[in-house]
């Protein structure tokens, strides 16, 4: 089915995903009253390991509503990753925030790998993400152990 979508179907696939980002981020941030920033990230994180496991085992209808699903848990990491990374760093905030804007290159970078997998099977070119989407998930459980970041 999905090889003869059209444009106009392939769109509306994407305004739900972009929906579906939009409610994660209202959502992740209501959660973030009861459940800290870190642990949060890190549970987002693990959503979206396993959401891009699902799509390179899966492929078809299910690959494709795991990816719109990967919109949601990603909605909150950058402004998430931002906060906690430059969190108490006193005199080396400033410093910290260029470093993290200027890591944002890895949004450059990581298409044309994804695109070179992508070559051999689509489906097993998110297994690049999947290994960001794991990165995350280290730098959260690494945050989520700072005492300064629980929510009381």
């Amino acid at each position: 089915y999905w090889a003869g979508v059209s444009n106009q179907e392939a769109a509306y696939l994407l305004s739900g995903s972009l929906f579906l980002f939009t409610v994660g981020r209202f959502v992740g941030t209501a959660l973030m009253k009861w459940i800290s920033p870190a642990m949060l990230l890190s549970w987002f994180a693990v959503a979206n390991v396993l959401l891009c496991a699902v799509v390179v085992l899966f492929p078809g209808m299910i690959a494709v509503f795991s990816l719109m699903a990967v919109f949601f848990f990603m909605s909150i990491m950058f402004p998430t990753i931002f906060a906690l990374g430059v969190n108490n760093l006193g005199e080396h905030t400033k410093r910290a925030s260029a470093f993290i804007i200027m890591s944002i290159v890895g949004g450059a970078l990581m298409p044309p790998v994804m695109g070179l997998v992508a070559n051999k099977s689509t489906a097993l070119s998110f297994a690049v993400p999947l290994f960001c989407f794991a990165i995350v998930f280290y730098f959260a459980r690494f945050k989520a152990k700072d005492p300064s970041l629980r929510v009381e």
